[in-house]
């Protein structure tokens, strides 16, 4: 069983390493090939030609102010909310007190 874990992964390295030649290979010929210098200019000058790149570039201008601005907003609400709660929590808990202490007088208001 070993041995044959051994023959596997040597098969397993020896593929690994021939594929990474292969990639280094392509990479060396798309780099020495004459018209991808050419192609990739002419794909530039496209992109920043084109009509619709201002627009794009306004919507991506608003996209990232919007994010920003709601992760802003939040951050603050985050910090905000535990505040405000305690707030609400303790009047209600001066309202309870208040109608609790002045019961006698309310029950007076709704007799007929």
């Amino acid at each position: 069983m070993k041995d044959h874990l051994e023959k596997v992964n040597g098969k397993v390295a020896e593929h690994e390493r021939r594929l990474g030649e292969m990639l280094v290979e392509v990479a060396e010929r798309r780099n020495s090939c004459p018209l991808v210098e050419s192609v990739q200019k002419t794909l530039i000058d496209h992109i920043l030609a084109c009509p619709m790149k201002g627009r794009m570039d306004v919507v991506e201008d608003f996209v990232v102010a919007a994010k920003a601005s709601e992760n802003t907003s939040k951050t603050w609400s985050d910090h905000l909310w535990p505040i405000a709660l305690w707030f609400v929590g303790v009047l209600l808990a001066v309202i309870a007190i208040l109608v609790l202490a002045h019961a006698p007088i309310f029950q007076g208001l709704f007799k007929p």
